[in-house]
């Protein structure tokens, strides 16, 4: 929710940016978002306020075939649920609290 709102109002508002957002369980979704300005797609490895499992190799492959940036946060997860998270992305970040 926290995201949904950031990405909104600041990017929109204040950078300009465009969000799309679609649902996590329909991959023709990501498919469908996508267009020639988009620049990454950015997932969680687990949702957050659903608790939904995202099929990250196939959003890796998605976002990899279109050539843009896969954003993976793993922040609920955490490195020890999801260790593997740089076998889709070429940069990871989590953040411990």
């Amino acid at each position: 929710m926290v995201v949904h709102i950031i990405c909104s109002l600041l990017h929109c508002l204040v950078l300009g940016i465009e969000t799309k957002f679609v649902n996590p369980d329909n991959l023709e979704e990501f498919e469908a978002a996508i267009d020639d300005n988009t620049k990454a797609v950015y997932i969680e490895t687990i949702g957050n306020p659903g608790i939904n499992l995202i099929d990250v190799q196939a959003v890796a492959d998605i976002a990899h075939k279109h050539n843009i940036i896969l954003i993976v946060d793993n922040t609920f997860a955490s490195p020890i649920l999801v260790p593997s998270i740089r076998t889709w992305c070429r940069r990871s970040r989590s953040l411990c609290y």
